[in-house]
Parts: C-alpha cells; sequence; structure tokens
C-alpha cells in the first residue's frame, strides 16, 4: 500500500467513526453532548498525533471532521447559546492543537530524515575519498599500475595463500631491454611514454587472468602468477614478451624496434611451492637471478629460474 493511500484510509476511518458517534450522541441530553464533542477531540487527536499522517491530510481529515463537529453544534438542542460558542471555541482550539503537534511530528521526521542522509551522504563522501586515497597510495603515479609498496602487501598475502593451499606460486621479473639508450636518444618524456604504454598492455593482457602486476622500480615491473605451474608461468612470459615486442614493430617494417623508438623486454621466472620455512623473498631472488641471465644471453628472451646464474651479470 502506498503512503497517500495510508493516509487516506485514516482518514476515511476517522469520518466513519466521527459520524455515527455524533448520531448517536445527539439531542439525548446535555452531557451527551459534551461526551460527543469530547469523543470527536479523541478522534482528531489520535489522527493527527497517534498515527503521524502528513499535515495534508491531517488538515484535510481535521476539517472534515470539525464540519461535522460544527454541523452537530449547530443542530443539537440541548446546547445554548453559550455552551454552542464554548463548544465551538473548543472544538476549534482542540483541532489547531492538534495540528501544530502534528506539523511538528511531520518536521522532526524530515529534519531527522535530512541528517541520516547528509550522514550517509558524508560517509560516502568519507568512503570515497579513503579509496580514492588508498588507490594513490597503491599506484605508481607515472604507470598507474601497483608500485612496490602495494606489490609487498600482495605477495606477502599470495605467499600465506600458497602455503595454506599447497599450490604453486610464480613469479616474473621484467625489464625493459635498452632502457637508458632509449632515453639518451629520445629523451626522458620518450622513455616515459614506452613505460606507460608498456605497463599498460602488461595490465591489459594480466586482467583476465585475474593475476598480479606492479612496477618494481625504474625499468622492471613484476608480475605474480598464483596457483600456476613453471609451464604456465613460462608461457605467460613469454606472451607478454612478444606482445611489447610486436607493439614496437607495428610502428613501421624495421627489424629493428629500439630503431622506432620502442624496445623488447626481458623476463626471469620463478616458481616454487611455498612452506613455512621458506623465505618469501627467495622467489623473487630467484627470478631476479633468472632476469639478467636472460640478458647475458642477449635480451627479449624469457629464462626460467632453473638456468639461472647467482650472479648479476648485466645492468
Amino acid at each position: 500500500m502506498t503512503k497517500w493511500m495510508r493516509e487516506s484510509s485514516i482518514v476515511l476511518i476517522a469520518l466513519v467513526f466521527t459520524i455515527p458517534i455524533l448520531y448517536l450522541y445527539s439531542n439525548i441530553s446535555a452531557v451527551t453532548s459534551a461526551y460527543a464533542l469530547f469523543d470527536l477531540m479523541l478522534v482528531v487527536m489520535f489522527v493527527n498525533l497517534g498515527m503521524q499522517i502528513r499535515s495534508v491530510y491531517g488538515l484535510a481529515g481535521s476539517a472534515l471532521c470539525g464540519i461535522l463537529g460544527g454541523v452537530f453544534i449547530h443542530l443539537d438542542r440541548w446546547l445554548t447559546g453559550p455552551e454552542k460558542l464554548e463548544s465551538v471555541a473548543v472544538l476549534i482550539s482542540g483541532t489547531l492543537l492538534s495540528l501544530l503537534g502534528n506539523h511538528v511530528i511531520e518536521y522532526q521526521e524530515r529534519l531527522n530524515f535530512l541528517f541520516r542522509a547528509r550522514s550517509v551522504l558524508h560517509a560516502e563522501e568519507l568512503a570515497a575519498a579513503n579509496a580514492s586515497l588508498q588507490r594513490a597510495a597503491n599506484e605508481d603515479e607515472l604507470t598507474m599500475i601497483s608500485n612496490r609498496r602495494h606489490f609487498e602487501e600482495v605477495y606477502k598475502q599470495t605467499w600465506e595463500r600458497s602455503i595454506t593451499a599447497e599450490s604453486a606460486l610464480s613469479v616474473i621479473m621484467i625489464d625493459i631491454d635498452h632502457f637508458k639508450r632509449l632515453n639518451d636518444q629520445y629523451g626522458h618524456v620518450h622513455g616515459d611514454g614506452v613505460l606507460n604504454r608498456i605497463a599498460a598492455i602488461l595490465r591489459e593482457d594480466l586482467r583476465a587472468r585475474g593475476d598480479f602486476v606492479a612496477r618494481y622500480g625504474g625499468e622492471e615491473f613484476i608480475v605474480v602468477l598464483a596457483n600456476s605451474s613453471p609451464e604456465i608461468a613460462w608461457r605467460v612470459a613469454q606472451r607478454l614478451r612478444s606482445l611489447i615486442e610486436t607493439a614496437g614493430r607495428a610502428a613501421g617494417d624495421s627489424t629493428e624496434a629500439f630503431d622506432q623508438g620502442w624496445t623488447t623486454i626481458s623476463c626471469g621466472v620463478a616458481t616454487a611451492v611455498p612452506r613455512e620455512s621458506m623465505e618469501p623473498r627467495s622467489l623473487i631472488v630467484q627470478a631476479d637471478a633468472a632476469l639478467y641471465h636472460a640478458k647475458a644471453e642477449g635480451r627479449n628472451r624469457v629464462w626460467p629460474a632453473r638456468f639461472a646464474v647467482s650472479e648479476r651479470l648485466l645492468a
């Protein structure tokens, strides 16, 4: 039932009670006439204050009941002139007081609603601001992907979940090939553009799997693959390497991507099934060693940790 139907029904019920009350009490005695007006005032107060209907419905109901009361006073033969005048005054004053009370209640309800709405709005604005601050704290300013601090948090959580599930965890370390030469030849603004484009390619490709990518520092990125075997991690790294290479060659026919102001990436891949006794950073160290071995072997390639050397061969 809608609100207007509910309040219209209340007014109608009040009239249904008012008519028989006035009819049964009319022209019996002065005492019953007084009781009739008293009962009429109870009906009006119950509608306006007890049921707390909106002011416009309360005004309509009170007016109709007042008209019926006025007709009753006019027709009642037991009431004298002064008594009728007094009855009219009581009827009017009681009705106005009940309407005033109804208005105060409605005003307070509206005020409370506005306070609640403002509180909800402030809470939503605060939540949005906190979310924005959290995103700003978690994102790298240049590439708009996760930064190293956020990576450390996600990696720790993923490592602990992998321990509980006894599932494999893979890490891919990615380094942009010849990035310093790229900056020197084309400028740092162009280099920032390359970083942004590579970050966008990594983010879009890994989104389908729900894996995690972050900027690790400088021209390095890191990818975390949960529940991922060495074969899957290898294929993912090869796909990323191929996407970056293809993105550079799409600009022209040259076989040297670097000549087009573009470059390639090298990847080191490491996989392990985490255990409580293992140090979480050990997997990152393995992937990092594999990365530098990939760079030593000529760059633009993927190298698994089982073939990695421990020393950092090339910067």
